[in-house]
């Protein structure tokens, strides 16, 4: 438990290292004590920012490993995802709390490895599945009893970043995640998926079907090369639809009610414009280290999605570029 300032290194200064900078720098709990990245540029660019949400100054680093040297109490994991596990076991070994973003690590052998060890020294690991703090989800989560089908797509311009993992482990493991949230028992029956590299040498754009013991049927597609942005999943259960579309952060419910002996359908729209994600998961987090309660999201959990996406990868049926024309 740390009821006094946490004082927090960063390490990967990219999209989400930014963000985690000036949610981070805003929280008069944290103080941003060393950053890390290979980029000079983006270090500097770090520094600076941090002094002007803060006023403080930063040590900064480019071998992560550095930052373990000086009296930090926890780090923030935002490099590729190919890094994660390597970061993390080090952080662990030196007892310091780790908000990770996602995946957890690129493989669930990886992946165990870290919720053990986690597990066995105490130490809170968070991580980011940012979808399971949209309002819009949290708000739909209440509904949802006994999914029968499940309906998710995702579609993303190209980032330019995270190339280092395909789209399964990149875009779709959101939505993964979510539906994780949402179903009690994740163990599969089947799961087939078909995947086509676009513009990297991975998958970058994916569809996947699975079926869960439950009986519930979902259907997943993900792409970072669509022209425009789209996040919606759909929930079917009986007496009862569920969309959610955590781009507008908007959820709607269609109840099936019965009105002088005839069937309705009722409608609940409702729009969360105010809810910030990002915001919540890291204030969740700092929460978990002042309060020592167990993480909202341990690697024990989001382990669940690393298989799932590990078994959706290994099931592809991967069209390679020399197939094409």
């Amino acid at each position: 438990m740390l009821n006094d300032r946490i004082n927090v290194g960063i390490v990967g200064l990219g999209f989400a290292g930014t963000i985690h900078i000036e949610k981070l720098s805003l929280n008069k709990f944290i103080h941003i004590t060393d950053v890390c990245d290979v980029d000079q540029e983006k270090l500097e660019a770090a520094r600076d920012l941090i002094f002007k949400l803060s006023g403080k100054r930063v040590r900064t680093h480019k071998n992560y490993e550095d930052i373990f040297k000086h009296d930090i109490d926890a780090i923030f994991i935002a490099t590729p995802a190919k890094t994660h596990y390597e970061i993390l076991k080090l952080a662990i070994q030196n007892k310091k709390h780790v908000f990770v973003e996602k995946p957890l690590t690129s493989s669930y052998k990886q992946g165990l490895e870290i919720a053990n060890v986690a597990s066995q020294t105490g130490i809170i690991v968070q991580v980011g599945h940012v979808e399971r703090f949209n309002n819009a989800y949290k708000f739909a989560k209440e509904y949802v009893k006994s999914p029968g089908y499940i309906r998710a797509e995702r579609l993303s311009q190209f980032p330019g970043r995270g190339t280092d993992i395909d789209v399964i482990f990149d875009i779709m493991i959101h939505d993964i995640d979510a539906i994780v949230g949402l179903i009690k028992d994740v163990k599969i029956d089947f799961v087939e998926g078909m995947g086509v590299p676009v513009i990297t040498d991975k998958v970058d754009i994916a569809t996947a079907r699975i079926r869960f013991s439950s009986g519930c049927l979902a259907e997943l597609t993900s792409s970072r090369v669509s022209y425009r942005k789209f996040r919606k999943m759909r929930i079917f259960q009986p007496g009862i639809y569920i969309s959610i579309d955590f781009l507008e952060r908007k959820t709607e419910i269609y109840r099936r009610i019965r009105n002088n002996g005839r069937f309705e359908v009722e409608a609940q729209i409702k729009t969360f414009q105010d809810s910030d994600p990002m915001k919540d998961e890291i204030e969740s987090f700092i929460n978990t280290l002042r309060s020592g309660r167990n993480s909202e999201i341990p690697p024990s959990e989001a382990l669940k999605s690393v298989l799932i996406a590990e078994k959706i990868r290994e099931s592809l049926f991967f069209m390679q570029e020399n197939s094409i024309g």
